[in-house]
């Protein structure tokens, strides 16, 4: 094989990130010298719809140019609700439990074909989703809300019509994160998380949605950066394990593209180095190697396998073979979008109708749990709101995505409504200090993000709001398993997110 078509064949292997919101040097030399196949896109990369086509047009004319042999795919992770990268100038739809809650598996198609109608539009044709991870364990901090359901067969189900709806838009889909990433308190962002189920327990339970996924041909599958010792003797995460490649190919029978989550993960990264996690990796079977931030360790990475297929023919053979995979991969959902142009009133009209479709879907979601109190509420009340700063909770998240939109709403219907707002990190003496007069109000709205404990600021101060003679009520902004450490709450709402529109939904539900 001839040098070109070697760094040709091993830059397919590898899909990258860079900074900037334009083509860069960094980038640049990624497609021109090593031949990625694929990059991922961040915020960091996204600012509006003309932007982010013409940043696409811009990284496709340049593999063009570099004679590329097929066009580059552009990922992102969009899955919705608390996760997704595109926000100003697209459509704000709901998320997985969010249209898992509504029990009907149509939502999950017509959103997620909506949000591909979108990615395709401006030149993405990988979606790194949906979640099928089932969040079995409520102390979950990495999945969540970002899964359908805590039940294996719900989830199953509406997987299985999430990727159908992505893949009808000419895009592919991917099931996430294998072999699930459900059953662990740990977040693989930052440190490995080990989880004890034998292969058996998993294709009874967790494997479900990803079976229900791989029925109906999804065109790639995410590993997790989860070890689970009772299937890899080897003691390497399922996400550089050949035994885990096998369980797909051999066991599940599934044909198309496996890729890791980020090499740079501390899981990964500290623990191994991403640099050898991705030799690893390639040399058990994976096809394609996510490195997603640093320029350096991409570097290295790709010309270390450059280096492994010139000395060792097996690793070579293994990268031919993988090499077949991606390569119908890229064939089928590739497309030059150099050569296209982007309607702005297109893009328009699409999001007026997929707002409207995420409206009606966040009217269906079963998000009161409770309501009882002195529910519906008057408008004329008197109304304290007791919120807390809005914090990252898990590294896969977005800080510019944070803000909550909770004020201006209550505000819309309560004009007069207190809010007091508390940091996370306040001292539980100074905060609760600040709680007086609270039985000169007719009702008390609690707000909470994610009660860890007993101990955690906001259920302590929850209860000094139970001594009040107010009717207290909570609405969960992102864990609806708040209500673990809310006793004798009468009214509970979980918009299952803090999107505007799901907030919009939750607080007219408390009001006449």
């Amino acid at each position: 094989m001839e040098e070109q078509q070697l760094r040709k064949m091993v830059g397919r292997h590898f899909v990258v990130g860079f900074d900037g919101l334009v083509v860069n040097d960094h980038i640049r030399k990624m497609i021109t010298q090593y031949y990625v196949g694929s990059i991922i896109l961040f915020s960091r990369n996204i600012q509006s719809p003309q932007q982010v086509f013409q940043l696409i047009s811009d990284l496709q004319q340049l593999a063009e140019d570099a004679g590329y042999d097929y066009p580059l795919l552009v990922s992102v992770d969009q899955e919705n609700g608390v996760i997704r990268r595109l926000v100003n100038g697209f459509s704000q739809l709901p998320g997985a439990m969010a249209i898992g809650s509504t029990g009907q598996v149509q939502n999950a198609y017509d959103s997620y074909q909506a949000s591909a109608d979108e990615l395709a539009t401006v030149g993405i044709h990988w979606n790194l989703a949906p979640v099928a991870d089932v969040n079995n364990n409520p102390t979950n901090p990495v999945i969540g809300v970002r899964s359908f359901s805590d039940s294996f067969e719900r989830a199953a189900d509406f997987v299985a019509e999430a990727v159908k709806g992505i893949q009808s838009q000419h895009v592919a889909a991917t099931l996430k994160h294998f072999p699930g990433h459900g059953d662990t308190a740990v977040d693989s962002h930052l440190s490995l998380p080990v989880i004890h189920h034998d292969a058996a327990y998993l294709m009874e339970n967790e494997l479900l949605p990803f079976k229900a996924g791989i029925a109906t041909e999804v065109a790639s599958v995410m590993l997790a950066h989860v070890f689970f010792p009772k299937i890899e003797t080897a003691g390497l995460p399922a996400s550089l394990s050949a035994k885990m490649v096998s369980l797909l190919r051999e066991d599940l029978r599934y044909e198309g593209v496996i890729v890791t989550d980020c090499l740079e993960m501390k899981a990964i990264a500290d623990e191994i180095g991403t640099v050898r996690a991705t030799n690893i990796a390639l040399a058990n079977g994976v096809d394609i190697a996510m490195i997603s931030h640093t320029e350096a360790l991409q570097t290295a990475a790709i010309e270390q396998v450059l280096e492994n297929v010139i000395t060792d023919k097996s690793y070579l053979q293994q990268l031919v073979s993988t090499d077949q995979t991606i390569k119908g991969f890229l064939a089928n959902y590739g497309v030059w979008t150099n050569h296209q142009m982007l309607s702005d009133e297109l893009l328009e009209e699409k999001k007026y109708r997929h707002t409207q479709l995420a409206k009606a879907i966040y009217q269906q979601s079963d998000m009161v749990v409770k309501m009882g109190g002195k529910t519906p509420w008057k408008t004329t009340d008197k109304l304290l709101v007791i919120s807390f700063e809005n914090a990252i909770f898990s590294n896969v998240e977005d800080a510019n995505h944070l803000t909550v939109p909770l004020k201006e709403i209550i505000h819309e219907k309560v004009a007069n409504a207190v809010f007091q707002t508390f940091s996370l990190t306040e001292s539980p003496e100074t905060a609760l200090a600040m709680l007086d007069n609270l039985d000169n109000y007719d009702h008390i709205l609690f707000t909470s993000f994610n009660i860890k404990n007993e101990a955690d600021l906001q259920g302590q101060i929850y209860r000094k709001l139970r001594q009040s003679t107010a009717d207290v009520a909570g609405i969960a902004l992102r864990n609806p398993y708040d209500s673990r450490w809310l006793p004798e709450i009468e009214t509970y709402i979980t918009p299952f997110e803090f999107t505007e529109a799901a907030l919009r939904v939750a607080v007219a539900k408390l009001f006449v």
